[in-house]
């Protein structure tokens, strides 16, 4: 094997070296692609995970400490004795007479786990009492919700044709009701429920009044009157006597804008000397349509009714009366707007930091 086959031998090594190390690059950097792309994905769904662990932690929190105690009990015996002891109670202390409650049988309500109590309570008694029963069992800590209400006669008239003296005016209120029974769940195992023991019990305010005696003013009012528009105002009558004797107070008119606020900040120049705004024209207000003069203002001289006090390449800074106004390269003076670090971030600071020099200098000695 002579040399040039060697050489030839050599680079033919070389080539396919660096096609299989350019195979691998490839196959590395598909992998690594890959890697990443997974890597996005899973944290993605972490983010999801504890996105819905707020959620469920945040769902938890209210049956504990919102929706669990407006409930009678997370058993269902337990919710259907409660219920029917309240509504006994209730009846006896508004007056409601001939009572009868019919607790039904728990039923399951959508596919969430809870399940409804129903029940049917009837009774005797006059319009008021059956409003305040009502007002009442809406006022109460748990949560009762009535599907229907039925009111009929409570007594039928005789053959005679007379009805009952003692009877008259009586209702028979028949209200069918329900409530939610809150099943646990992992996250929330038990909860405290309605807490009926606490003399006196305090109630929910549900409604706007605090008793049903706060809504008789709305039966005064013709609900069903024409609106009619409140009549205008009458001006106040002025007499000789009561008519001032002085003057009107004059109004103080505005100060006159300063002589320069309609000319434009065209140029700033910055040299070791010092720094210059340049003050021009605006547009036609040149000396017969010629080229507009300039004026030239250094830090510390009178521009716009203030001090010039720093010169940025994006405008100048005066002061006037206490305030920082910025006035922006290319626009009139007139145009300025007060100094801050929101609107002009950039001049703001290196005015601050240059008023921090100054005030370091002035503070050495001599």
């Amino acid at each position: 094997m002579n040399k040039r086959e060697k050489r030839l031998l050599i680079a033919l090594g070389v080539g396919i070296a660096l096609l299989a190390g350019r195979a691998m690059i490839r196959a590395y950097r598909g992998a690594l692609q890959e890697y990443n792309k997974t890597i996005s994905r899973l944290t993605t769904e972490v983010k999801q995970i504890e996105q819905e662990r707020m959620v469920a932690a945040e769902a938890a929190r209210q049956w504990r400490e919102e929706i669990g105690p407006q409930t009678l009990s997370m058993d269902a015996k337990e919710a259907a004795t409660r219920l029917r002891d309240e509504l006994y109670a209730l009846s006896d202390k508004v007056g409601l007479a001939d009572i009868t409650v019919n607790i039904g049988s728990p039923q399951t309500w959508l596919r969430n786990g809870l399940n409804t109590l129903n029940g049917t309570v009837s009774g005797t008694g006059t319009l008021d009492v059956v409003v305040d029963f009502l007002f009442l069992l809406h006022r109460q800590p748990y949560n009762v919700r009535c599907q229907r209400l039925t009111l009929d006669q409570a007594t039928r008239r005789p053959l005679r044709g007379r009805a009952d003296a003692d009877r008259r005016g009586l209702l028979k209120m028949t209200a069918q009701l329900d409530t939610l029974i809150l099943p646990p769940n992992a996250m929330v195992q038990q909860f405290a429920t309605a807490d009926l023991a606490a003399e006196p019990r305090e109630t929910v305010p549900r409604t706007v009044g605090k008793t049903p005696s706060d809504y008789q003013a709305l039966l005064k009012r013709d609900l069903f009157a024409p609106y009619l528009p409140p009549p205008p105002e009458r001006p106040p009558r002025v007499t000789e006597r009561s008519a001032p004797d002085r003057p009107p107070p004059t109004r103080t008119p505005p100060p006159p804008p300063p002589p320069d606020a309609r000319m434009v900040l065209g140029r700033t120049l910055s040299s070791p000397r010092g720094q210059l705004a340049v003050l021009e024209e605006p547009v036609g207000r040149g000396r017969q349509g010629g080229p507009s003069e300039s004026t030239y203002k250094q830090v510390g001289d009178t521009m716009y009714g203030g001090t010039l006090v720093f010169v940025h390449p994006r405008g100048a800074v005066t002061e006037r009366e206490g305030k920082l106004l910025f006035h922006p390269l290319g626009e009139p003076l007139n145009s300025g707007k007060e100094l801050s670090a929101k609107e002009e971030p950039i001049v703001y600071h290196e005015l601050l930091k240059l008023k921090e020099k100054a005030k370091g200098i002035s503070e050495r000695p001599g």
